[in-house]
Formats: C-alpha cells, structure tokens, sequence
C-alpha cells in the first residue's frame, strides 16, 4: 500500500477558510444600554455563560457565578470525530440507500432514479448557518425500517442562560443563539419529526437496539466529560451505562445484533495528541463491564478512528489498532479472550490508522477502508484480501452493506475539489454505479443516472 499525505489537511484548510469568510460577515453593530457602539460577533461554538450556582460542565468560578463551558452547533471541524459527520445506510428491504450531508438526510433508490430531501436537523439554526456539526452528525435507522434516529440541532433550549460577553484570542464573543445537541426521531421520510431529549448538555450519536425498544446514545456531561447512555425509544427511561467511565470517545457505539451487549470506544491515558484509545463492551443495564482491546495511539495514525464491529453472530468485534506506525484490524472474543490479528499494514512512518472495518451478513469476511488507498476485502482469519475500489488521497469514504451482502454502498466526500458521491458496487468489484453527487458545497445533491464513472 502507498505511502500518502493525510486526507485530513484540505478538508481542515478549506473549511477554517470558510469559517472565517463567514465569521467577517457576521459582525454587526449594536447599540448597548450605555449609548455606546459595540461589536457583537456572532459566537463560536465555545460559548461561556454564567449561571448562579455549580452544574455539569462547570470549569472556572468567580465569586459566586460559575463560567461555563456551552457548546451550540457549530459550523467548526478538526475534531476528533470528524469522521462520523455522515452517515449511510441501506433500508430495510434493500432498495435504497439513506445517507446525510451537514446534517440533511437524503434517501435515494438503488437504480439512481428517485432522489429525496428527507430532513434537515439545522433546521431553524441561525449560528452563522452552521456549516457543519462541531461533533459531527449521527442517525440510525430503526430495526423495521420506519424511523429515523438523529442528533439534532433544530430544537432551542428551554433553559435561560444569561448572556455574557468574553474575550478569547483578542475577540470579543456574546451568545446569541441557544441551539445544541438534542436527539429526536421522526418517520422514515421525515415526517412526524420530535424532540425525544431536554437538557441542556449534548446528546449525539443515537443507536437503535436490534428489537427497536432503546436508543443507545453519547452524552456530554461535564467539560470533556463524556458517558455512554440508554434510553427507551420514547425518551423515557434514561439511564448511565457507564458512570466508572469519564470520557467516553465520539465514536458511535453499536449494539450486539443479540441485543445483550454494547461495544464502544473510551479515551484513556494522557490527553491529546497522545491519547491512547481502547474499546470496552459491557450490558445495557452497566453490567459486565470489561476492556476487550487496545486501539493504541489512532490519533497519530490519522484521525479519525473506526468505530468496532460485531460479528453477525455477537461473538467476535472487529477493530482497528495502530502501534509503532503500523495500522492494524483485529478481532476478540465479545470478553476480551482470544485476540486474533486479521491484517496489517506492516511498520511505516507513513501509515494511516483504518476508518472503517464492518462485517459481512454471513460472517465470513471483513471489509475496510484504508485511507488514501482502497476498500478491502478480507476473510477473518486474513487470507483471501481483495481491493473492491480504490480511494483517492483527499477523499474520506462511509461504506455500507447490503442486507443481502451482495452490494456495498460506498459514500466518498472530498473538500479540494469538491465532490460528494454516492454510489454502489457488487462484492467482485464490478459494475460500479453512480446515484447521486454534489458538485458544490452550496448546491443540494442530485440524480447521477446509476452511471459509471
């Protein structure tokens, strides 16, 4: 495999750019009680308010107000999980894709004919037109195929925060807007669209259980305090899986297609750029919480890092490591037992950690990407690997099984030039067809006719 530059570097340049052009022209005058002009600069996704007495996400205090830490949707990226900012996944019956795009959520059928808007989780947003989620936008598709799951930043907080200005890199920032992650729910076609959280920290990454009765899903509860957490489909019901873990990594968890357990990822060790990261699986209720695996220092290997995969049968995980410039998949038994070695990418300065690596439904191969150079197949016990389709060197690629196994869905996004391409191709890499593209960050997806490229 090549050597290559981190797709990573264009995508973080154009954006901070746009950031910043959207930032200039968002300064407006106000007049304040005083009579006296000031520049209100419209905020940042790191906003301090004051509240009169200690809450989670408290970080400094004075006198008797705490300053606190409070994070609306933004339009920033260079996160830690910018990889899960898109989603893409097949419906139930296999004759379509569902996929996002900065938060909207399209779904297109498999012959490329039938292109629709479905939801739009800014919507309502004034925070600079959020370009993007700062931690990224998630949804989950229900088990039967007729809900959607999302992180949403369309609701207003119910909360009153009083507002204050601060200075932060000689710029002075007020609060304005009061948007921030909530999770809701709305039909497959996004219809019926409702706010199943109210509070005011941030709730992402939802994941439907396999009978549909819980959603699994993140929560900040503090500055950089992050726990896994479940709750019935409904809202009610919300519970802490994991109150012993504090920072909880922005990777989506995944449930057990038996439903008896949760695999998720924790951040552990010193903290960035030397965090080292290690995958946990533990029961719904908190119970049986056990360390399976060591993922390693990813963070140098190229952000972001893959999200753990069950096998069909919940016994194994598949997972990515990276140890002294070596990226790696592995796989454990659901306890931690018997650690096998699937692939690797063999020492090199240059190598990138996995982005994604996922199940085939019989069980009997692996799939993932290896940034910069293609999508692989490979059987657990590491022979028979196979390159389905090559992957350019500024593009970020989601992959997604057909129910049937037989069609991957492939979603590749790059920033410089830009192009967004969602497409399908058979298990033998053949017969590649393109759905839909977005040619331009300010123009909505289109038709591309199920053509070849």
């Amino acid at each position: 495999m090549r050597a290559l530059t981190k797709p990573q570097w264009a995508m973080l340049i154009v954006t901070s750019v746009l950031a910043l052009a959207v930032l200039m022209s968002a300064c407006i005058s106000e007049e304040d009680t005083s009579g006296t002009n000031t520049t209100v600069v419209a905020p940042t996704p790191v906003v301090v308010v004051s509240t009169p007495t200690a809450t989670p996400g408290s970080e400094a205090e004075t006198g008797s107000m705490v300053k606190e830490a409070y994070f609306p949707c933004g339009p920033f990226q260079g996160h830690d999980g910018q990889h899960f900012r898109e989603v893409l996944f097949w419906t139930g019956d296999g004759a379509g894709l569902v996929f996002s795009s900065a938060g909207t959520m399209w779904t297109v059928n498999e012959e490329g004919t039938e292109l629709k808007s479905v939801l739009n989780a800014l919507a309502g947003t004034t925070t600079l037109g959020a370009l993007d989620f700062l931690y990224g936008f998630h949804a989950d598709l229900s088990p039967d195929g007729t809900r959607l799951a999302y992180t949403s930043c369309q609701f207003p907080t119910e909360h009153e925060y009083e507002r204050e200005s601060y200075i932060q890199d000689g710029l002075d920032f007020t609060e304005r807007e009061k948007y921030h992650y909530e999770i809701a729910l709305s039909a497959a076609d996004g219809n019926n669209q409702q706010r199943i959280t109210h509070n005011r920290e941030l709730d992402h990454y939802p994941i439907w259980s396999p009978d549909g009765s819980q959603i699994a899903f993140i929560r900040d509860v503090g500055f950089a305090k992050r726990q896994l957490f479940v709750m019935s489909a409904d809202g009610s019901a919300v519970q802490v899986v994991t109150p012993s873990l504090d920072d909880v990594a922005l990777v989506p968890p995944s449930w057990s297609p038996n439903g008896m357990r949760l695999v998720f990822v924790v951040n552990e060790g010193v903290r960035y750029p030397e965090d080292m990261r290690n995958v946990y699986t533990v029961r719904p209720d908190g119970s049986e919480l056990v360390k399976v695996g060591e993922m390693g220092n990813v963070r140098i290997g190229g952000e972001p890092t893959a999200a753990p995969s069950w096998s069909p049968d919940s016994d194994r995980i598949a997972f990515p490591q990276f140890d002294n410039h070596e990226a790696v998949i592995s796989t454990v038994r659901f306890d931690g037992s018997d650690l096998l070695r699937v692939w690797s990418s063999g020492p090199d300065e240059n190598s990138f950690s996995v982005w994604q690596v996922i199940w085939t439904p019989d069980g009997s191969g692996l799939l993932f990407v290896y940034p910069g150079d293609g999508v692989y197949a490979v059987r657990p016990d590491g022979g028979g690997m196979r390159l389905l389709l090559e992957v350019g060197t500024r593009t970020e690629v989601q992959m997604a099984l057909s129910p049937n196994g037989a069609r991957l869905a492939v979603y590749e996004s790059s920033l410089w030039p830009w192009s967004y391409r969602v497409m399908t191709i058979d298990m033998d890499g053949t017969n590649l067809r393109i759905l839909a593209v977005q040619d331009s960050y300010d123009e909505p997806f289109r038709l591309a006719g199920g053509q070849a490229p």
